[in-house]
């Protein structure tokens, strides 16, 4: 607003006349963007680590008898495969539950709590916001404005 760049330029010297923009800003976005979104984010991972958690005990407890199957021809079908590849429903069941169950334990773990596209996703405003000041700090000579928005990127 007027009333504010009026009273910076009054009451803010002009070396911290930047960076204190940038820290008003910040808080700005902050309290506008974030702040407002963040329990929905919330939400979202509590519900995502709730899934993994259910879709690991789901291959731990895993039953050929309790498989859901299109059509009973299906199910005959697939025991057939089953008793052609490990020699039983017992055996499949033992690889379900042990060797594949680890390898998906595995996998989550590497992958981390969230997915590196969502993290990359959500850190784009971040970056956006950077470069904005960055372009700025270029064009008015600030290079404290740069510096700030190397750290905010950080």
């Amino acid at each position: 607003s007027t009333w504010h760049a009026t009273w910076v330029a009054e009451t803010v010297p002009e070396a911290a006349q930047y960076p204190y923009m940038v820290l008003a800003f910040s808080m700005l976005y902050f309290f506008s963007m974030y702040g407002p979104l963040s329990p929905f984010l919330w939400l979202f991972c509590k519900w995502h680590m709730k899934d993994r958690r259910e879709m690991l005990q789901q291959v731990r407890s895993f039953t050929f008898a309790s498989a859901q199957c299109f059509e009973e021809t299906d199910r005959d079908y697939v025991r057939e495969r089953i008793e052609g590849w490990f020699g039983g429903v017992p055996q499949f069941e033992e690889y379900v539950q042990t060797t594949l169950a680890q390898r998906v334990e595995e996998l989550l773990k590497q992958q981390g709590p969230i997915p590196y596209r969502m993290v990359a996703f959500g850190s784009l405003s971040h970056f956006l916001i950077a470069m904005t000041w960055f372009i700025n700090a270029v064009i008015d000579g600030a290079p404290g404005l740069f510096n700030l928005a190397v750290a905010f990127i950080g």
